[in-house]
């Protein structure tokens, strides 16, 4: 990227694909002046217009957007309460920071958060007990799993065996 800038007399960045590599292109380029049109990133983290002053995103989605998305449709149902359930990790845990903000942002309480390892197996969840905490405090459930492993379908398998609809 600096090569690109100060060598090659770039004016703009298109990307990087990855999320990862964004933020320090993003960072340059704020620092240089220069925009950066972000074609995939969905980051929480690289919303900060303070910091990623010439970042443009323009993703079909972002974390933000679908968290305030879900949170109008909760909103729109009157429903107040709702509890989580994702997997343990970095990503997802910037996942439920962004939901919860946008959640709280429209007076939703995170009543329970649910953290499943991402290693866990269907008898592993089921085993746990978080079933049937999950059948005992909640009634609406955000289910956001990172796609390090299908851990969705592994979950739906373990609520059916756990007798949850």
């Amino acid at each position: 990227v600096a090569d690109m800038y100060h060598v090659d007399g770039v004016k703009a960045f298109l990307g990087p694909y990855c999320n990862s590599g964004d933020n320090p292109v993003a960072t340059m380029a704020t620092f240089w002046n220069v925009p950066i049109i972000a074609y995939m990133q969905t980051a929480n983290a690289l919303s900060d217009k303070s910091i990623y002053k010439t970042l443009v995103r323009v993703s079909i989605r972002s974390v933000n957007s679908i968290a305030s998305v879900t949170a109008a449709f909760i909103k729109h149902y009157n429903w107040n309460r709702v509890a989580f359930i994702s997997n343990t990790g970095a990503s997802a845990y910037e996942r439920i920071i962004a939901f919860e903000t946008a959640f709280r942002a429209n007076g939703i309480n995170v009543a329970k958060k649910i953290l499943f390892e991402e290693s866990m197996n269907v008898n592993d969840m089921v085993n746990s007990g978080q079933m049937e905490e999950i059948r005992s405090t909640s009634r609406i459930i955000i289910v956001m799993f990172s796609s390090v492993r299908d851990m969705t379908s592994l979950f739906r398998e373990a609520t059916g065996k756990a007798g949850l609809s």
